[in-house]
């Protein structure tokens, strides 16, 4: 049994760390309270540091958005190559351009994947006019049948 020179509660030594008078609970105290007080004096430099990292690094956080989005929708089989998917994000960026899902992830009559080839880097102002739309000339096969579009069947007794 040891002393903490911070509490003065007697402690085992497994709660000390290795050459420290003070138990680890006081020391986490004593850390996290400087740690806040820091915070609070450097707010504005710890603000502007995230915001320049995130802008540096944009195309891997709007890749992990992606993905995070893709595997809440379970749209992104285990087998994608996450660089592969973020190196598209980069492209994007770089022309300043965004990446649009060919078949939407979400949609009443098909859910596309989060995957290369179901990516494609367009404009921001079509991509707010498609939304969440199937453009069914890109993929025929996904049009609505209807009862025209059925052949006559003949009927033989």
């Amino acid at each position: 049994m040891k002393a903490c020179t911070k509490c003065g509660v007697q402690k085992p030594a497994c709660d000390f760390y290795t050459g420290r008078p003070d138990c680890k609970e006081c020391k986490k105290k004593q850390v996290g309270i400087r740690g806040r007080v820091y915070y609070q004096e450097n707010k504005d430099r710890y603000k502007m540091v995230r915001h320049q990292h995130y802008k540096k690094n944009m195309a891997y956080y709007n890749a992990k958005c992606a993905k995070r989005r893709a595997v809440l929708l379970r749209a992104k089989p285990p087998w994608v190559d996450d660089k592969e998917i973020e190196y598209i994000y980069s492209i994007a960026k770089e022309r300043g351009l965004v990446v649009d899902h060919i078949v939407p992830l979400q949609h009443e009559r098909v859910c596309g994947l989060h995957v290369p080839a179901n990516l494609r880097c367009i404009p921001q102002k079509i991509n707010a006019w498609k939304s969440n739309k199937l453009l069914s000339d890109e993929l025929p096969i996904y049009k609505k049948r209807t009862r025209a579009d059925e052949p006559e069947k003949e009927i033989t007794l």
